[in-house]
């Protein structure tokens, strides 16, 4: 339950960063699917991410810094996959 109330968190909070990106001119997107002004890659990507963080928090208790910097970039290879998968399957 906790892995998908998390991913469900994530994905339903990043259309309003999206959104306002858009609006102060930071980013925009063009030629993908979209939701509004966010594409659907990154709602899924976001869903994704955030559903994994549920997994590697539970593994950060009682371990060694050396732990949390493994765990740290093993997150950041979750995020590049995640994007990934979420572009090819609805980008």
């Amino acid at each position: 339950m906790a892995i998908l109330f998390t991913g469900l968190l994530g994905a339903a909070t990043i259309p309003f960063y999206e959104w306002w990106a858009k609006g102060a001119m930071w980013w925009y997107y063009q030629d993908t699917s979209m939701l509004g002004v966010v594409p659907l890659y990154i709602i899924l990507g976001e869903f994704l991410i955030a559903s994994g963080l549920v997994l590697l928090v539970n593994r950060l208790y009682e371990r060694s810094w050396w732990a949390a910097l493994l765990l740290g970039m093993v997150q950041g290879l979750w995020i590049w996959i995640c994007f990934a998968v979420a572009f090819v399957l609805v980008g």
